[in-house]
């Protein structure tokens, strides 16, 4: 069943709609599509036991290669540390925590 009612209000809504809202509307609305659907989400494993200086440095200096290099807002970029601890990273066959246990 269709709403007439429903229509005309927002048929009036539209026309009282002025340019300048709907030119912030759309902006936005490109805003929301670069936050949600373009956004750049980069992933970094690494070895934990860096400290908050240090995982604040990473995210700062990966968003600004990201916003570099795609021309982004650095509002769409999102950066994600997980920290794994040497026991539970190997390669070749052996944990790291063995295999690198003189690097802090």
């Amino acid at each position: 069943m269709i709403h007439f009612e429903s229509i005309k209000q927002s048929l009036r809504f539209l026309n009282r709609f002025e340019i300048k809202h709907f030119k912030k509307f759309i902006y936005n609305l490109l805003l929301f599509f670069i936050r949600v659907i373009i956004m750049p989400v980069v992933k970094i494993d690494m070895w934990s036991g860096r400290n908050e200086e240090q995982k604040e440095k990473i995210i700062k200096k990966v968003t600004e290669a990201i916003v570099e290099s795609c021309g982004c807002p650095k509002e769409a970029v999102t950066v994600v540390i997980d920290e794994i601890p040497k026991e539970n990273w190997g390669s070749a066959g052996e944990q790291h925590s063995k295999k690198f246990k003189d690097i802090k």
